[in-house]
């Protein structure tokens, strides 16, 4: 299985990111998760490919990052 390779990225923590992922045999992916308050209120897996995802990404209700942001336990 390929690792797609990172491009390039414009990243917000609050507000999301773009980005361009290298998935080989001349293949790019152009990415964007863009959102607030740390979340969607979609199930963005539903509409995006696990593979085109940054690696940990997490922007579910509850996820530990918007927790520590929001300063919430």
């Amino acid at each position: 299985m390929l690792i797609p390779k990172l491009l390039a990225i414009h990243a917000d923590s609050y507000q999301g990111f773009v980005y361009a992922l290298d998935l080989g045999e001349n293949r790019i992916v152009y990415a964007e998760q863009i959102f607030c308050n740390y979340m969607m209120d979609l199930d963005y897996t539903q509409y995006i490919p696990e593979d085109y995802l940054l690696d940990g990404f997490n922007a579910r209700e509850g996820n530990p990052y918007r927790k520590q942001k929001m300063g919430e336990k």
